[in-house]
């Protein structure tokens, strides 16, 4: 909800702190960073859930092509 409001420092805050992340939080910090500006970081969460072994989503898709796209990266 934090991410989705424009609070990104406090949602990837927690985020971070999360034992056990799933597709969906995954999937919220992607979108949410690449829907405010921070395309690196997105696609930095983005490898780090390819990393851990969780199958993106066709809206991890969008966000993470949102973010590469901003910054001139294609990476599919």
């Amino acid at each position: 909800m934090y991410v989705k409001c424009g609070s990104l420092n406090k949602g990837k805050s927690l985020f971070e702190e999360m034992a056990v992340k799933n597709k969906l939080t995954y999937s919220v910090m992607v979108s949410g960073l690449a829907n405010h500006g921070r395309a690196e970081e997105a696609i930095i969460v983005f490898s780090d859930m390819l990393e851990e072994g969780i199958e993106p989503d066709d809206i991890t898709y969008v966000g993470v092509q949102r973010a590469s796209s901003s910054v001139g990266l294609v990476i599919f």
